[in-house]
C-alpha cells in the first residue's frame, strides 16, 4: 500500500506553517475512542467505545460539529470490547449519504475471530462477529478497503504529505504476533471459551511529523503490554534511524488506561531531545484503580504533563448519601469527564485543552495504585 494512495484530496506543495495535527481522546468511559485530525481535514479514527446511546450521541455530535465526512483510516488496534463497541454504527454512518471511508486497518486473523467462527453466545463476541460481517459486506461492495498491518508495513500518509506526516505501525513485532496467536489458538483447541491474550496483539502506532527543522512524534499505545511497549520503542528507534526521524516523543497515549501492569519505565524517558513540553494522555473511565497512581506519578516525575479523560478532584462539600451511592472513587473525590485535545504546529508547538484534564500533585493522592 503506497503512502501516496492512502487518502483522497488535492496534492502539491504545502507551506510548513500550514501543517498542524490534532489528537482528540473522547471521554467514553473505560475504553478508547481517538481521533487524529491531519491537514486538509483528513481524519483518522483509532478504536471506539460507544457503549450506550448517550456516549454514541456525543460521538456523532463531535462528528457533525467538525463536519467529518470521510475517515481516511480506521485502525482497530485489538479485539477487546472497549475498543470496538459501536464500530458498526460508525461504519454505517460513514458509508451512506455521500460520506466515505478509505482504509480499515487491523492486525489480521486472531484467536477471537477463530472462536467467533466456531460460535458463541456472549454479547461481546456476537458484537465482534457482527462487526466483521459488516466489514465483509462493505469490502465486497467496494465501499471500504481492508488491510492487515504489522511492523513491516510501509508508513501511511495523507496524499501529498509523504515524508512530512506519516503513520508507522511499530508493534506487535512479527515474532511476538506469531507466538501469541499460536498460544491462543492452542488454548482454543482445548477449550472453546478459553481466555486469550488480546492486549499483546495491540497495534502500536507512531504519528511522526517532520516539516523543515520542526518535528513532532506521538506514540499511540492502545492496550499493549509492558513487553509490547518496549518492543515498540525498540522498533521505532530502528525505523526512525533509517528514515532520519527523531527517536523521542512529544506526546504519548499511555497504554491500557494507565494500568501499572502495562507500564514500562522506558516510556517515561522516551522524550524528544531538547523538548521543553511533553504530554502523556490517558483514556480512563471511573474504575477505581485506573489510571494507576504510580503510573501518573512516574510520568510527572519525568516532567510530563499528564492529561486524563476522567479526572478526580477533591469535593468542596461532603454528601454522605452520594458517597455511599458513588463508589467510583474515594469519599472525598469528585469525578469529572472531559474530552482531551492535544495539538501541534511548527509555530505554537504542543498545546492542549482543557486545563481541567491535567492531574496535579494535589489530586494525585485521590488515585489508587496496585503497587
Amino acid at each position: 500500500m503506497s503512502s501516496q494512495d492512502t487518502a483522497s484530496g488535492p496534492s502539491g506543495p504545502h507551506a510548513n506553517s500550514d501543517i498542524s495535527i490534532e489528537m482528540y481522546l473522547l471521554a467514553c468511559g473505560h475504553g478508547d475512542t481517538i481521533f487524529l485530525r491531519l491537514p486538509e481535514d483528513r481524519w483518522v479514527l483509532i478504536d471506539c467505545h460507544l457503549r450506550d446511546r448517550k456516549i454514541r450521541q456525543r460521538f456523532f455530535d463531535f462528528v457533525r460539529r467538525n463536519k467529518i465526512g470521510r475517515l481516511d483510516f480506521i485502525f482497530q488496534t485489538h479485539p477487546d470490547f472497549d475498543h470496538f463497541c459501536g464500530m458498526v454504527h460508525v461504519l454505517n454512518h460513514f458509508t451512506r449519504d455521500g460520506r466515505s471511508i478509505g482504509y480499515w486497518c487491523d492486525g489480521g486473523l486472531n484467536a477471537r475471530q477463530v472462536r467467533d467462527l466456531i460460535a458463541s453466545d456472549e454479547h461481546s463476541e456476537k458484537e465482534y462477529a457482527k462487526l466483521h460481517d459488516r466489514l465483509d459486506e462493505l469490502s465486497d461492495s467496494g465501499l471500504i478497503q481492508t488491510v492487515s498491518v504489522n511492523d513491516w508495513t510501509e508508513p501511511m500518509s495523507p496524499r501529498g504529505y509523504s515524508t512530512k506526516i506519516d503513520l508507522f505501525v511499530v508493534a506487535p513485532s512479527s515474532a511476538l504476533l506469531r507466538k501469541t496467536v499460536r498460544a491462543d489458538i492452542a488454548r482454543l483447541g482445548k477449550k472453546a471459551h478459553s481466555q486469550f491474550e488480546s492486549n499483546a496483539l495491540s497495534l502500536v502506532l507512531v504519528l511522526s511529523v517532520a516539516v523543515g527543522s520542526s518535528n513532532c512524534n506521538v506514540l499511540l499505545c492502545a492496550d499493549t503490554t509492558s513487553d509490547g511497549a518496549i518492543d515498540a520503542l525498540r522498533q521505532w528507534k530502528e525505523r526512525a534511524g533509517k528514515c532520519g526521524r527523531e527517536k523521542g516523543f512529544d506526546a504519548v497515549k499511555v497504554p491500557h488506561h494507565g494500568s501499572i501492569r502495562s507500564h514500562a519505565d522506558q516510556l517515561c524517558t522516551a522524550r524528544r531531545r531538547g523538548q521543553d513540553v511533553r504530554v502523556a494522555a490517558i483514556s480512563a473511565g471511573t474504575r477505581a484503580a485506573l489510571p494507576d497512581r504510580e503510573v501518573i506519578r512516574m510520568y510527572r516525575e519525568e516532567g510530563w504533563v499528564v492529561l486524563v479523560t476522567t479526572t478526580r478532584t477533591r469535593k468542596a462539600t461532603s454528601n454522605r448519601l452520594m458517597d455511599i451511592v458513588d463508589r467510583s472513587g474515594p469519599p472525598d473525590c469528585a469525578i469529572t469527564q472531559q474530552n482531551v485535545m492535544i495539538s501541534w504546529n511548527p509555530k505554537d508547538g504542543l498545546v492542549w485543552e482543557p486545563d481541567s484534564a491535567q492531574v496535579d500533585a494535589e489530586s494525585l493522592t485521590l488515585y489508587e495504585t496496585k503497587a
